[in-house]
């Protein structure tokens, strides 16, 4: 509760000591100084006069479960410029996190049946410009994958049933807005 924490406890607190010695090791070799474990480490960015320093911490309630939180940390400074004090700001990441972890394991799951199935797929954004080919699509056609393939270059590369089947496709994804 707010009664229990506001001036009374430091924040540290709620961090995973690990997690605080990494930082502190990565923060001195980026900034090129020592930097000590503590309060420093989160606020050192954001002292020396970089923006907003933006990081995934984990939190550690008191009930010993954890939560993964993006922290931000700003410097409050006052006319002539003297620290006053810190902002901090935790946002509850966890369900974003676990999320993120479900698409990338789909993701996955897609690739790899794509490659057992040797299919791939290609998507082509009208409205924005924008031609997006799976990996499996380069090593189908034998194209070299550092090459820029456009919507162009892979209608060129396919047979003439397949590009009457592209462009009847197209066609009713148009008409269907679908």
């Amino acid at each position: 509760s707010a009664d229990e924490m506001i001036g009374k406890k430091n924040p540290a607190m709620f961090h995973d000591l690990e997690e605080i010695t990494a930082r502190t090791n990565a923060l001195s070799e980026e900034l090129g100084m020592a930097i000590k474990p503590g309060n420093e480490v989160f606020n050192i960015k954001s002292t020396l006069g970089y923006s907003a320093d933006i990081n995934e911490w984990t939190y550690i309630r008191k009930d010993s479960s954890r939560i993964t939180v993006e922290l931000s940390i700003t410097t409050l400074r006052d006319k002539q410029n003297n620290i006053t004090g810190y902002l901090g700001i935790a946002k509850d990441i966890t369900e974003k996190k676990r999320v993120m972890e479900e698409l990338k394991k789909a993701k996955d799951l897609l690739s790899q049946s794509l490659k057992i199935s040797k299919m791939g797929y290609w998507e082509n954004d009208l409205e924005h410009k924008i031609f997006f080919c799976s990996d499996e699509i380069y090593e189908i056609f034998e194209i070299d994958a550092s090459q820029q393939l456009t919507i162009d270059v892979l209608l060129k590369i396919v047979s003439e049933e397949e590009k009457a089947q592209i462009f009847k496709d197209v066609r009713t994804v148009i008409e269907t807005q679908q």
